[in-house]
């Protein structure tokens, strides 16, 4: 081995190093946003705001169910109380009054500001009058006990007002003191963790201290035990990410499986397989420390496009392992395959440029990672591999798959007129067809199966959780006039509550 090709394996062994440190600090993400613009309109904007910090994707919901229902009330107040104690969640709520001094106080400091009844004219005589007369009508009823004690202090009625609009949102059934669903078969629980949704690993911690508090819950039952169910977007972005990541290990172990057995049969020789793999290998490592370098985390989609190298990046070196004879080194025959092999490395390039370039970060992650490997991969081929290669290595031929080879290819023509007829077939129905050609959703690429995505549906309805796909968003110059905004669109939503045509806000 001269100097030259001590200088490539040293390099290329120096590489492998690099990209394996990057790639063990790299963070997987699920996050589908990273399929919507990067350049988004302020509308959009929002929305992967919402998506990615807001509190909507820090709640978890939790359910509890299998058990008589005052098994289940027992456990979900021992369950909330355990999960008052982490430092992890902001809020756990249960249907219990337990933890609710703090917002009853923040109403009280801002009743003025809050309470929608606040317009000119309100602190009027005529007014406070008014106000004071439905007090007194109010000391007579149910109610009377919490007015007696807030009219010194609140004598216009802002707190009440606002309980009031609190409580005319959906709430779900109560029962023995906690949220029960409507069939009283299952017991809720709403949690709201401290790190945003985007946080996958926290909000995998968050997933365990639920589990683990559930356990203790249960712990000292003599019955059958409940069991637990939980829900939300911080529970899909950890399950996507291990659905992704198993997925990418699948696919790359059983493309990897099959390219390495026709590779085996093909030259007999461990060591020209593993070599033969090589490229892909360095290939694969280079692109993800790529990508988590150009982009800070490194798209669980993208480890899963990952197996599409595979069958490219091999071609190389099986072209290189085929061009070579007994008459000359694995350098010369390089120097002479190297033209076309370039060239075919270059309309690679050039196809996945286009995803390089994309206004989607998620198809601008697959770009560099295909652009990296594949440069790589040739690079493996041209200066490592002939270097490694046993010495007079020749491709066997295989006698027996030779013929079969060739009587195929001699029948080969045969095959235009079924595949005209199926190219036809397939115009004419693409002609006829009256749906969309195109799916746009993006929910489409989400790995999470049906039955979750239902249990997600039927607690949000359960517990009465907001139906979140609906933003309405106000512009304004400055946030005074922004807030006067909103407050017309308030009043614009209460009149449609009023009249059934929206449920809540």
């Amino acid at each position: 081995m001269n100097l030259a090709a001590r200088w490539a394996v040293g390099l290329w062994l120096a590489l492998l190093l690099v990209c394996a440190l990057i790639i063990g600090r790299a963070t997987i993400d699920t996050d589908m946003s990273a399929f919507l613009p990067r350049s988004p309109s302020p509308a959009q904007q929002i929305l992967v705001e919402q998506l990615r910090d807001g509190v909507v994707s820090r709640l978890i919901l939790i359910g509890v169910e299998g058990s008589a229902p005052e098994i289940l009330a027992q456990t979900s107040k021992r369950l909330a109380a355990q999960l008052r104690k982490a430092t992890d969640f902001v809020a756990v709520n249960n249907g219990e009054n337990t933890g609710a001094e703090k917002d009853r106080d923040f109403l009280w400091r801002n009743r003025y500001l809050l309470s929608p009844a606040i317009v000119p004219g309100h602190f009027s005589a005529s007014a406070l009058r008014s106000a004071l007369e439905d007090d007194l009508q109010l000391l007579g009823s149910p109610a009377g006990a919490l007015v007696k004690r807030l009219l010194p202090d609140d004598p216009s009625g802002e707190l009440l007002r606002l309980i009031e609009q609190l409580q005319g949102q959906a709430q779900p059934a109560t029962r023995d003191g906690v949220w029960f669903a409507q069939d009283g078969k299952r017991a809720l629980l709403v949690a709201q963790t401290k790190a945003p949704g985007y946080d996958i690993d926290a909000q995998q911690r968050a997933m365990t201290l639920i589990q683990r508090a559930f356990a203790q819950a249960i712990a000292s039952d003599g019955v059958a035990p409940p069991h637990l169910l939980i829900s939300g977007p911080g529970v899909f972005s950890v399950r996507a990410r291990d659905s992704i990541k198993g997925d990418a290990w699948r696919i790359s172990l059983i493309a990897t499986t099959l390219v390495a057995l026709m590779l085996l049969a093909l030259y007999r020789s461990p060591r020209v397989l593993a070599l033969g793999l090589l490229p892909v290998a360095s290939g694969a490592l280079a692109g993800v420390a790529a990508v988590s370098l150009g982009f800070g985390s490194v798209h669980g989609i993208t480890l899963g496009f990952g197996a599409t190298l595979i069958g490219e990046g091999v071609d190389y070196a099986i072209y290189l392992f085929t061009q070579i004879t007994l008459a000359r080194t694995p350098q010369h025959t390089l120097a002479r395959i190297w033209p076309t092999l370039r060239l075919g490395v270059l309309t690679s390039i050039c196809g996945f440029s286009a995803m390089l370039f994309s206004g989607f970060s998620g198809l601008a992650q697959l770009g560099l990672f295909s652009i990296t490997g594949l440069i790589v991969a040739v690079m493996v081929t041209r200066w490592v591999l002939p270097v490694l290669l046993p010495h007079e290595f020749t491709a066997r031929s295989i006698g027996a798959f030779t013929p079969r080879v060739m009587l195929l290819v001699q029948r080969a023509p045969r095959l235009r007129y079924p595949l005209l007829l199926v190219v036809a077939l397939a115009l004419v129905s693409l002609m006829l067809h009256r749906g969309p050609l195109w799916n746009d959703q993006l929910g489409s690429l989400s790995p999470l199966p049906e039955r979750d995505q239902l249990l997600d549906q039927q607690l949000r309805r359960d517990i009465g959780a907001p139906d979140v796909r609906y933003l309405m968003v106000v512009n304004a110059p400055d946030p005074e006039q922004a807030l006067q905004a909103s407050e017309k669109n308030r009043r614009a939503i209460a009149a449609a509550g009023a009249t059934g045509s929206a449920r809540g806000f």
